[in-house]
């Protein structure tokens, strides 16, 4: 891949663009770390019993709203974010997928998928939780999955 650098005056304002001829995780990746000022592991700031804990992307699980709340699972607890999940779905790093209406999961944490006779699909974590992924997200999913 060809690489060039322009130097722009300091008054414009810093911008990168790729000419790809496909998109895959990698540049997901390099997109994110670029947007993210060259960290490519953003810090989300969470709650747990009322005090602020900062969490790297790496440690999340899955993140699931639960009624007007939003859980981050991790192997070490729950923690609450005041983000909606739409917001968190863009806050987080490319390993995340939107599995289901209420779950966000880091693909990276997932250890086995079960297809179910039902149409969806199980991911099993490292730690042995069970998350399910909804027929609606299934296909995208897969395909994110294949392009790895």
């Amino acid at each position: 891949m060809k690489v060039t650098l322009h130097l722009i005056p300091g008054e414009e304002e810093e911008n990168a663009q790729l000419c790809l001829h496909e998109d895959n995780k990698k540049m997901e990746e390099l997109k994110e770390y670029l947007e993210n000022d060259g960290t490519s592991n953003p810090i989300l700031s969470v709650t747990e019993e009322g005090k602020a804990v900062y969490l790297s992307g790496k440690e999340i699980l899955f993140v699931e709203a639960d009624k007007n709340k939003r859980l981050i699972r991790t192997r070490e607890g729950s923690f609450h974010s005041q983000h909606k999940l739409y917001e968190l779905e863009h806050m987080l790093p490319a390993s995340f997928a939107r599995v289901s209406k209420s779950v966000i999961l880091n693909t990276d944490q997932v250890k086995v998928y079960r297809p179910l006779a039902n149409g969806l699909m199980a991911a099993e974590l490292g730690d042995g939780q069970v998350v399910y992924i909804s027929r609606k997200y299934l296909k995208e999913l897969l395909l994110r999955l294949r392009q790895e």
